[in-house]
């Protein structure tokens, strides 16, 4: 199996995009790394595609819709969206604009396939070394674990300073208690609403789907994590590069399956807690 690299490409004339993807393509064997895009020709949605869709690379205009780029920029990384850009222009100053910081690629228009080779070339050279995919996995984990501390803090209203001080920054309060105390807290929230008169049935069943997405984080995310912080590089008997989990629990086989996995399910949650927080904060009081 390839690992999959994921594109969504804005241009207003999808058939340009078309015919540098092309090109693009012919650098690369589809054997370890398959290129799947989504070429649209409006942007606007594209911040709620950022938040729900797994993805490695945004590719559109700077002056996209005529919104400037340097603040779709700001409004995704506050929003933590650390997925990749590369701006093309017309504009000769392109670089001076939009200077080419980490994550953020310019480019002249004529410049999109090179600047797009580059990135997806470093992008490989990143997810090959198992020592740099093991942070990048265990950094993103953290974020997760961040967006459960959020939704803990708003479930304690002003009392949050002193559920923090007392609980939160124990140790004992790890990732998977952080994870448990949600679940409570949604099953709270699920019992208040089917006491409510009258009952929201909608909002019941939004929030039981959240629930049960969320049963599957200690499994996809948190037990993931933990072994690629407890564990040693090894091979398996197929040959297949391991991590070897120090805890006599289950290993990790380092491939393209497991690459994408991961991935999938770190964007999935990260999508199904922010619902969680906006469906607490918004529609009960």
């Amino acid at each position: 199996m390839s690992l999959n690299y994921r594109i969504h490409w804005v241009d207003d004339t999808p058939e340009n995009a078309e015919s540098i993807l092309e090109d693009v393509r012919l650098d690369f064997d589809e054997e370890h790394i398959k290129i799947v895009p989504k070429i649209v020709d409006d942007g606007d949605d594209i911040e709620e595609i950022a938040r729900s869709t797994p993805l490695d690379l945004f590719i559109l205009d700077y002056g996209l819709d005529g919104r400037n780029g340097d603040k779709l920029i700001k409004n995704l990384r506050a929003n933590g969206e650390l997925t990749e850009i590369v701006f093309y222009s017309q504009n000769e100053e392109i670089h001076k604009i939009c200077p080419d910081t980490f994550g953020v690629h310019p480019c002249l228009r004529d410049e999109a396939g090179t600047k797009i080779k580059e990135v997806i070339s470093k992008f490989i050279d990143r997810i090959n070394n198992i020592a740099v995919v093991r942070g990048m996995i265990i950094t993103e984990a953290i974020e997760v674990e961040n967006r459960l501390t959020e939704i803990l803090l708003d479930a304690f209203g002003d009392k949050k300073s002193l559920f923090r001080e007392k609980i939160l920054n124990k140790p004992i309060m790890d990732f998977a208690r952080k994870l448990m105390f949600v679940q409570s807290v949604l099953n709270d929230k699920i019992s208040e609403a089917n006491q409510a008169e009258p009952k929201n049935d909608a909002l019941i069943e939004k929030l039981k789907s959240l629930k049960e997405t969320l049963k599957s984080m200690q499994k996809e995310i948190v037990d993931q994590r933990n072994i690629l912080a407890h564990s040693e590089k090894g091979f398996n008997e197929d040959g297949i590069l391991t991590l070897k989990n120090l805890h006599n629990g289950p290993d990790i086989s380092f491939d393209d399956d497991w690459k994408n996995s991961i991935r999938d399910n770190v964007k999935k949650h990260m999508q199904n807690l922010h619902e969680i927080r906006e469906s607490l904060q918004h529609n009960i009081a």
